[in-house]
């Protein structure tokens, strides 16, 4: 378990509270301080009293103070027992936010009820009756994590190779879906996007009613881009539940109750974690939107890919100190799997032979 001591002794508790957003209250010398964690799908809530001896910290020490850089979910404090039996989760869900941050995964900001509040800024001048209400809000960064990492240079060209697949993808089941688009300046972004296919070879614009059409070359792209993710599929797809017991290290996978760490797999592996979440998603048409009616606003729409993207950082991970185990543990059982496979085959072959 994690504790990080202050100068004085420290002491914890947490009670519950309905309100929509995380709270956290820390007692520190002569004052309250209430943090509220607000997030993409944050609705949970509970407090803690903590004595710290000094008053002139800056909101960044403070966080750091209460959720130190640690590899690994945090473990929680010791909570009271019978206030909130959630309490210990929702720490570690705030703790991971925190964590995320400091890997781009997200980003954060914080308030008070005076206003904004900067990370170096000092909390003394910012209590209030007695009272620092402090609210942090978090929003998950995939392009940002992406380019941090270099898989791409830019945003705009993950969202350049985004559209293209999206393009593709849905020209080829509705062929008629820009039919009506072409010539329309209203559409000016999507025409945009279609006009710069036209010029890579992948579509075409006819002179009928059809409008742009997927060429050869637009077609070979994305043969291959449905044959590298059934290739993924089959390679990486066992780590989707992946369970390791903390006592023995010992490592399950398909037991409906692990963790889903495909993405943190695909970047040990050098797989653009990007390509590989949008990629399965096409496959198994899991787009939230993306019908011939709306595919208009989609493809213009840098929050739905970054909201379609949030899997690549809003993800389940392993200690770093394991993984490389855990791989090869799930590697091998793929290719134990795939030989019993061959060897059952060529079994059936066999006998087929000389059953003639």
């Amino acid at each position: 378990m994690y504790k990080r001591q202050g100068p004085n002794d420290r002491r914890i508790h947490a009670r519950q509270r309905t309100v929509d957003s995380a709270r956290y209250e820390c007692c520190l010398s002569d004052f309250i301080l209430q943090v509220h964690l607000a997030g993409p799908s944050n609705e949970n809530d509970f407090e803690m009293v903590i004595a710290l001896a000094q008053r002139n910290l800056s909101v960044a020490d403070l966080i750091d103070y209460l959720w130190p850089p640690c590899e690994g979910p945090y473990s929680e404090p010791d909570f009271d027992e019978g206030k909130n039996p959630d309490s210990g989760e929702i720490y570690r869900l705030c703790g991971r936010a925190i964590n995320d941050s400091r890997s781009q995964k997200c980003s954060i900001n914080f308030k008070t009820g005076m206003g904004a509040i900067g990370h170096t800024d000092t909390i003394d001048a910012h209590i209030h009756n007695g009272i620092l209400n402090l609210i942090v809000n978090y929003q998950y960064t995939p392009f940002q994590y992406a380019v941090a990492r270099s898989y791409y240079e830019t945003c705009k060209k993950i969202i350049d190779a985004l559209q293209t697949q999206l393009m593709i993808h849905y020209l080829d089941r509705y062929t008629h879906i820009l039919s009506n688009v072409a010539g329309d300046e209203s559409h000016s972004g999507l025409l945009a996007t279609a006009n710069r296919l036209v010029e890579d070879d992948l579509l075409e614009y006819g002179e009928g009613q059809e409008g742009y059409e997927v060429t050869e070359t637009g077609y070979r792209a994305m043969e291959i881009q449905v044959t590298d993710t059934e290739m993924m599929i089959e390679r990486y797809d066992i780590f989707s539940d992946v369970d390791i017991d903390e006592e023995t290290s010992e490592t399950a996978f398909g037991s409906a109750m692990g963790l889903d760490i495909r993405v943190q797999v695909y970047e040990a592996e050098g797989i653009d974690p990007i390509r590989a979440v949008f990629s399965r998603m096409l496959y198994d048409n899991g787009l939230s939107r993306g019908t011939d009616l709306n595919l208009i606003d989609a493809l213009c729409d840098k929050d739905f890919f970054s909201k379609s993207l949030e899997p690549v950082v809003n993800r389940d991970e392993v200690a770093a100190t394991i993984l490389d185990d855990v791989i090869n543990d799930g590697l091998t059982l793929i290719e134990e799997d795939m030989e019993a496979r061959e060897a059952h085959e060529r079994h059936r072959r066999l006998l087929r032979y000389l059953d003639r």
